[in-house]
């Protein structure tokens, strides 16, 4: 039986990665600062930015795959965003790397990469390839890229072999409401119940490349399983919609009619106007590519923002791990 960790776990793609790999033939762990309530698993409690904590849970786990999700939201401080994604993962990996040495074989790790890796630099050649040249304008895509980095200096012949998936921006049940389209879903939610009569909301010029959640996860097991280590594969769809677009079909969806306020001014020193994926090298590679429209995912975003809850996960009771 596979040993498989997540960390992230709690998250919003956490948890449906964990709906999607609950099986018999799986034991799944987590790792992360807080238990995570309802979630079929073992949870180990440490900081990722304690090395030696990571060590002792990693050594405790012994996993044979790892779906490394856990990160830092990208308006938390700089300082923060580094100590979290960059030296997490290094902690994450230098402890996979020891336990995996110890035990005499390898281990296969999926980190989740950012579309805010490319920066400016997605404009030149759309649709992005995975070899496009990285400008982040952003601490965290700088904090991403700097991961992605670091996958590419990894030996490919080493213990523990770690593929990164770029993930463009992700749209579902559950989404944050710190994320533009999650803001969107609750003002609609909120519209519904009578709680407010405008929709209020920044610039809707940008386009952007909404991917499912669900295919997400569907994506990183394929890519964990099939992927070229020290390879990034994008998690994307292959094209971009306007956010105005978006928003007035989220409208449409819940059969509400209001004014939208936006800022519709010059975009900002760094922001992205248009940025959409290739899939290409994912689809032939992994035999991977999004299939849930975004009609869809903007349907049930709405459902779930109705429901005024997190996404169920149903599954065993949780065991700690101590």
């Amino acid at each position: 039986m596979k040993r498989v960790l997540i960390t992230g776990a709690n998250g919003f793609s956490g948890r449906h990665l964990v709906e999607r790999l609950r099986c018999a033939d799986r034991s799944l762990f987590a790792l992360g600062r807080a238990p995570a309530s309802g979630l079929p698993l073992e949870y180990a409690c440490c900081d990722l930015t304690d090395r030696a904590a990571v060590r002792r849970a990693i050594e405790r786990v012994e996993p044979d795959e790892v779906y490394h999700l856990a990160a830092c939201g990208p308006t938390e401080p700089a300082e923060r965003q580094s100590a979290v994604i960059v030296d997490g993962f290094r902690n994450l990996c230098d402890a996979l790397v020891a336990t995996a040495e110890r035990t005499q074989r390898r281990v296969r790790m999926l980190t989740v990469g950012s579309a805010a890796e490319l920066g400016e630099a997605g404009l030149r050649t759309l649709p992005v390839r995975e070899d496009a040249t990285c400008e982040p304008t952003t601490d965290y895509g700088r904090a991403k890229f700097a991961v992605t980095r670091v996958v590419a200096g990894l030996p490919s012949d080493g213990p523990v072999e770690v593929i990164v998936a770029r993930t463009f921006n992700l749209v579902g049940p559950g989404l944050s409401e710190r994320l533009s389209l999650g803001r969107f879903a609750q003002q609609v939610a909120a519209l519904q119940r009578g709680d407010v009569d405008r929709i209020r909301c920044g610039n809707l010029a940008h386009r952007r490349d909404f991917v499912d959640v669900r295919d997400a996860v569907r994506g990183y097991e394929a890519v964990l399983r099939q992927g070229r280590a020290g390879r990034i594969y994008n998690i994307a769809t292959g094209r971009s919609h306007r956010l105005r677009d978006v928003l007035e079909r989220l409208l449409a969806l819940s059969g509400c009619r209001a004014p939208i306020e936006s800022d519709d001014g010059p975009l900002r020193a760094g922001d992205v106007a248009d940025v959409f994926g290739c899939t290409e090298t994912t689809a032939e590679e992994c035999g991977w590519r999004a299939t849930t429209s975004l009609e869809r995912s903007l349907r049930d975003l709405l459902s779930a923002q109705l429901w005024n809850g997190p996404v169920p996960v149903s599954g065993r009771q949780i065991r700690s791990a101590g």
